[in-house]
């Protein structure tokens, strides 16, 4: 059960005591943004492993919530959902890791920097008219 609590700490809870602070912050400068980041597996379940999924799940209804009630202050919530991408994380993954991103239709892994590219278009002024959004850059890997 332990293993458990970190990560539901870790991918959910995180994210919830991050915006309580945030959105105050937000509040006092007139408005802004907030991208959360889930995974792909806040849309599709990631065998044997009931917690991360479920904490990603989490991400998008805390985020969708938040956006939801804080529209009317100015303030724009979104998240993002990356697919397999070349990190650290992943390259411990092992076998694991490298059959999920065999199925990948683009054939590969994303890249970090493909991933700040959206997130940055997602907190700037061309995302203005989108809040509560789960945006998804998986390579086609949810096709």
């Amino acid at each position: 059960m332990n293993n458990v609590n970190n990560v539901m700490n870790i991918n959910l809870n995180s994210v919830f005591f991050s915006m309580k602070y945030e959105i105050q912050a937000i509040l006092r400068a007139g408005g802004g943004a907030i991208v959360n980041v889930a995974s792909v597996f806040s849309s599709k379940a990631l065998p044997q492993r009931a917690a991360y999924t479920a904490s990603k799940h989490g991400v998008i209804g805390l985020s969708k919530t938040a956006a939801h009630d804080y529209a009317d202050q100015n303030i724009r919530i979104n998240v993002l959902a990356p697919g397999v991408i070349e990190t650290p994380m992943v390259d411990a993954g092992g076998e694991e890791a490298v059959h999920i991103a065999r199925s990948i239709p683009l054939g590969r892994m994303g890249k970090p920097e493909e991933v700040a590219k959206v997130i940055a278009m997602l907190l700037s002024d061309d995302a203005s008219y989108m809040t509560g959004a789960h945006v998804v850059v998986d390579g086609g890997f949810l096709i």
